[in-house]
């Protein structure tokens, strides 16, 4: 598989000063289990979180806009954590890589929710094997779990900046212009 890339040099300095974790998806509610909504609902409950896209004003105020390319390179250095809920059927979106890339720390849903409408009939769902646990971020199927990693991502700095700094190295190695170049040649 030749993966879609970026260049590491437009994602950069994650600093995670809003103690919050964000997601970015497009009309979240209404496609429900399509963007696992409720697992975000869920895991994220209690917790300042914001969600960013088109379609999600009813979150009311943990809607963060509908920010441009910049904005949203922005918000993924200002944020503390990302919740990514995959998409289906696709296995994950530029919004994982883009995150990944900046290095803030990813929380993910794991394959069961990943592969939940379609069974295994696609298992095509493999941002768990990206995120190595605890190394370079963390995943999933159990919903007090996920929450009490990005409480726990909210709370400790150090272990924040431990997985940024190995979540930016992995995605740079897999979603690297560079290397995804190299694949196309």
């Amino acid at each position: 598989i030749i993966r879609f890339y970026k260049d590491p040099a437009e994602f950069l300095n994650w600093t995670g000063g809003e103690k919050r974790v964000m997601t970015a998806a497009q009309y979240m509610k209404q496609r429900k289990e399509f963007c696992h909504s409720e697992v975000f609902k869920a895991a994220t409950s209690g917790l300042h979180r914001i969600i960013y896209g088109p379609g999600n004003e009813d979150w009311g105020g943990q809607w963060g806009g509908c920010p441009d390319y910049d904005g949203l390179r922005q918000a993924y250095r200002d944020n503390a954590c990302f919740f990514f809920t995959g998409t289906q059927p696709a296995s994950y979106t530029l919004s994982y890589i883009e995150a990944a890339m900046t290095g803030i720390p990813i929380v993910a849903i794991g394959p069961v929710f990943g592969n939940s409408l379609f069974g295994r009939s696609q298992d095509t769902y493999e941002v768990h094997e990206l995120i190595q646990n605890g190394v370079n971020g963390f995943w999933s199927d159990s919903i007090p779990q996920l929450h009490e990693w990005c409480e726990a991502l909210l709370n400790d700095k150090g272990l924040a900046m431990n997985i940024s700094q190995n979540a930016r190295k992995a995605a740079i190695e897999t979603f690297g212009k560079e290397h995804v170049r190299i694949q196309w040649e």
